[in-house]
């Protein structure tokens, strides 16, 4: 909260010595995910921006990314990303090539499957049936992105371009407990993703204040 806080007083400060130029834009698209046994996922989001230059945006966003099991299955990874927006655009008029650099931090909630293990004899361990579980946890985030944006009127334009992101965490997907015959050396598999990767295609709508 203190360095969203900062963020918007640094805006202010800015905007007392220049002409404020503020811009929102709704985007959504699809895209691909390295999440074990996830496929693609949906996404949608906000982002409000404010020109400190004619090239320069800075911006907060906020999102909602759901990404899609690899199979029939009521598993699924919920992402919530909360992020501080840098974008250079390298023309200032037209068709406006950009880079941006997105910081922040996303809100990862995920439903999977687990298994345990019971007792058949007193050397001998079998798992039982799976059944679900759900987390949900912080992790920090970074994300590079290039685009667009193609003028359609004076205040509106589209915005097209390709986001790459890490998430610190958060991927897990199935934890299982395999047969064995001595209980402290069963090794446990888990389809986990601690660093995790998604590539992203935006289509937006952006208009400019």
């Amino acid at each position: 909260m203190k360095q969203i806080t900062l963020v918007f007083v640094m805006l202010g400060f800015a905007g007392s010595l220049s002409p404020a130029q503020y811009s929102v834009s709704v985007s959504g698209g699809t895209g691909l995910s390295s999440i074990p046994r996830r496929l693609g996922n949906a996404h949608v989001s906000f982002l409000s921006t404010y020109a400190l230059t004619s090239e320069l945006d800075l911006g907060l966003s906020i999102g909602f990314q759901h990404f899609l099991p690899s199979g029939p299955s009521n598993q699924y990874t919920n992402v919530i990303p909360l992020t501080f927006e840098m974008r250079y655009k390298l023309e200032s008029e037209g068709i406006r090539p950009y880079a941006q650099l997105e910081l922040g931090a996303a809100q990862v909630e995920s439903k999977f499957t687990e298994h345990y293990l019971y007792p058949i004899d007193f050397f001998e361990y079998a798992p039982d049936q799976p059944y679900p579980r759900k987390q949900k946890q912080w992790f920090p985030m970074v994300s590079l992105g290039v685009g667009a944006f193609f003028p359609l009127t004076n205040l509106f334009s589209l915005d097209l371009g390709l986001r790459l992101g890490v998430v610190a965490g958060g991927g897990v997907t199935s934890q299982t407990l395999v047969y064995g015959r001595v209980p402290d050396t069963i090794p446990i598999y888990q389809s986990n993703a601690d660093e995790w990767n998604y590539l992203r295609l935006v289509v937006g709508i952006r208009t400019e204040l």
